[in-house]
């Protein structure tokens, strides 16, 4: 598989897994019980996380021989 083709991949998985966070908070947010602002805060730290950790990933994958 080429390094570009699994890169994609990869992104694309990180995407939907940052998508289904977001919907979930979406959810918590529709009830309008529960003030969501301490959770916005936590997402946005994992946003952060998951794209510092996403970059390391990526190059690793670019620094494999082929």
């Amino acid at each position: 598989m080429k390094k570009s083709t699994l890169i994609n991949k990869f992104e694309t998985k990180l995407d939907n897994a940052m998508e289904a966070l977001y919907d979930a908070r979406d959810i918590i947010e529709e009830t309008g019980e529960i003030d969501t602002d301490d959770l916005n805060v936590i997402i946005e730290s994992i946003e952060e996380q998951v794209a510092e950790a996403s970059e390391k990933v990526v190059e690793a994958i670019e620094d494999i021989e082929e």
